[in-house]
């Protein structure tokens, strides 16, 4: 889907050819996450006829970057509604949320290129939302709808967005266990199930035509082959490797090859220390607080969705040596 936008918004001005192509890269390029020595990390040398006012190709590289921080701002916007009704009584909440997002300086820089992950995140974002505006106060035909519309377009963003399904069912079986009515909750799920069907269906059955494989994997496998594992890690390798390269979700640029110096990365490690230590003496608190059905069904959905994105990620760094980037959990 992101892709398909990008090149109606590239379409818009496709000549003349002022940007530079993959043949014009710096064949001297250092694509190593080494911090030292800095020279040679640019990829590209730009001309001043790519500069402003912008024209031909390289005007429609910016209309898609800008549909990147298009992305980015729904992202953003998103979580502020996620947070504003998980705790509704505490503003201060929502905004830092919302600023987690806007402030982390590699999710800025994703927003503002030519990338995907902005796609997966900002759909998988809205349909969190939808999710726990559902698990607090139900929802009827309308938000089905619109639950089905945002499900079905974040499935065309990107493959690893199917994650996002069985937290859908989750809702659902909330609903099953507070309503204790079977039709109305039987509806509601086919209204979404059919919406994005609609909406997606369509990809998986060309896939299913083209690749015998309604998913595409094995295509996908052999596009990536010069990244994929001659054997896949174990589970707890492949974590090994994300715990360190934990410092890409905050600060990876360029072609994943340009580095913050260390001392952030170690200001950003204790200032999520003291953050987990927060959440622990928070959860102490309020473990002895009564929590309704919505309330449980809420946090359920905010538990387990990041878990649920680290486990597929953990499988794809099992297979895919380049997957370990912290961009991968943005969702």
């Amino acid at each position: 889907l992101y892709y398909a936008l990008g090149a109606l918004l590239f379409s818009l001005s496709p000549a003349p050819d002022l940007a530079p192509t993959w043949e014009d890269h710096n064949p001297y390029a250092d694509f190593s996450r080494s911090r030292e020595p800095r020279a040679n990390r640019n990829l590209y040398a730009h001309t001043a006829e790519e500069g402003f006012p912008y024209r031909g190709d390289v005007l429609g590289v910016r209309l898609v970057r800008m549909l990147g921080v298009l992305l980015g701002i729904v992202t953003v916007v998103a979580t502020f509604l996620v947070a504003r009704d998980l705790v509704p009584a505490r503003p201060a909440v929502h905004t830092l949320a919302a600023a987690l997002v806007a402030f982390n300086p590699q999710f800025a820089f994703l927003s503002g290129v030519v990338n995907n992950d902005g796609a997966v995140a900002a759909g998988a974002t809205v349909v969190l939302w939808l999710l726990v505006r559902w698990a607090s106060s139900g929802g009827g035909t309308g938000r089905a709808l619109l639950l089905g519309l945002a499900l079905g377009a974040t499935l065309l963003t990107k493959l690893s967005a199917g994650l996002i399904v069985p937290l859908v069912g989750v809702v659902f079986v909330g609903d099953l266990l507070r309503e204790r009515r079977a039709r109305p909750v039987v509806v509601r799920a086919l209204i979404v199930a059919l919406t994005a069907a609609v909406v997606a269906g369509w990809w998986f059955l060309r896939n299913l035509r083209l690749y015998g494989d309604p998913l595409g994997w094995d295509a996908m496998l052999a596009a990536a082959g010069s990244m994929i594992r001659a054997a896949p890690l174990g589970a707890l390798d492949a974590l090994g490797i994300l715990w360190n390269a934990r410092g890409t979700y905050w600060g990876a640029f360029g072609w994943t090859n340009i580095f913050f110096d260390a001392w952030v990365y170690r200001a950003l490690d204790v200032l999520v220390g003291v953050a987990l230590v927060g959440l622990l003496m928070g959860l102490r608190r309020r473990r002895s607080l009564p929590v309704d059905r919505r309330r449980a069904l809420q946090l359920a959905v905010v538990t387990l969705w990041p878990l649920l994105v680290l486990g597929g990620l953990v499988r794809w760094v099992q297979i895919n040596q380049a997957a370990d980037q912290g961009r991968l959990l943005f969702p």
